[in-house]
């Protein structure tokens, strides 16, 4: 079984961010995911106890998604199976 990155410690230097805009998100977690077979990958927003994914989609779309939320104002979960 393949091992993932070590953590990078994240930074708190803000950016600014047009609505639009598709830069990379940072997405070592998911690639972590992909390597070890995960394959579908569903978001959660906000934080509600009892949520459970109704659908999931690709690593692909869940990158497009985190690129365009805004840091500190759009935040979840990733879930994986």
């Amino acid at each position: 079984m393949k091992g993932c990155a070590e953590p990078v410690e994240a930074t708190s230097t803000p950016r600014h961010r047009h609505p639009g805009d598709l830069e990379p998100a940072d997405s070592g977690g998911i690639e972590c995911a992909v390597s070890i077979g995960f394959s579908e990958f569903a978001l959660q927003h906000g934080d509600e106890y009892t949520f459970r994914p109704e659908e999931y989609t690709t690593s692909d779309n869940v990158r497009i998604a985190l690129a365009k939320a805004v840091p500190k104002l759009d935040w979840g979960m990733i879930w994986c199976r």
